[in-house]
């Protein structure tokens, strides 16, 4: 027979389980899930919104491409991708033609699953952006619409934070755009400063590419980087 000792300590034991179990279903219940995958179900867009961030993986036969991205914006009015709250998912399948002025083919296919997911700040008033997300078979592509805000008429982007955390070591061969400039400055210089693959910081990276215009099928660009554990891109 158990004394009085051992029933409190059950007792306890007991009720630690059922606080454990209790945190564990806020904080899973705090988090939004979402996702979308192409139509031959082999590329995946997962998006998940907390508190504290909006972050999005990407995954190809269940192994993963992109990881823990950010998304977010910094405007005059403050930063855009904390304590944002996702809204009701849309969802459609698209399948479209439509012509091709230039190409091997007069006419191209445009097959996909479509997931348009709102993410808005808490308060009446709060700001509101949506994320559209397409999944093709062979790509995934995402923008951001702005919908028309009585309270949020006007702004002023002082950053986009997307992030591009790339798994493994890729390689992308990347169309030269003559006068293109990154960041909105001018310096031949800083032309060439490009995406690091692992940093997800598109201007602010460190990372210097060089051009080599002898690349089949477009320009190439090595990048090179003397920190250890940094990504080139090719």
């Amino acid at each position: 027979m158990y004394n009085q000792r051992q029933i409190k300590m059950t007792e306890k034991k007991k009720l630690f389980v059922l606080c454990v179990a209790l945190f564990c279903f806020m904080a899973v219940s705090a988090q939004q899930r979402m996702s979308v995958s192409s139509p031959d179900g082999k590329l995946r867009f997962s998006l998940k919104v907390t508190s504290e961030s909006v972050s999005y993986d990407i995954d190809y036969r269940k192994q993963p491409l992109i990881t823990n991205s950010l998304l977010g914006f910094s405007f005059d009015s403050g930063e855009f991708g904390r304590n944002l709250k996702a809204g009701k998912v849309q969802r459609k399948k698209i399948d479209e033609t439509y012509k091709l002025i230039v190409g091997k083919t007069s006419s191209v296919r445009s097959r996909c699953n479509e997931m348009t997911v709102p993410m808005q700040e808490p308060s009446d008033s709060g700001r509101l952006i949506n994320l559209v997300v397409r999944a093709f078979d062979d790509g995934i592509a995402f923008r951001y619409e702005f919908p028309e805000q009585k309270a949020w008429d006007s702004y002023v982007m002082y950053d986009e934070r997307t992030q591009f955390n790339l798994q493994g070591n890729p390689m992308a061969l990347l169309m030269y755009l003559p006068g293109y400039v990154q960041g909105g400055k001018g310096t031949k210089e800083e032309n060439r400063r490009g995406l690091r693959a692992g940093s997800g910081e598109g201007p602010q990276s460190e990372e210097l590419l060089q051009r080599d215009d002898s690349a089949p099928g477009g320009k190439e660009w090595e990048g090179e980087n003397s920190e250890p554990n940094c990504k080139s891109i090719r």
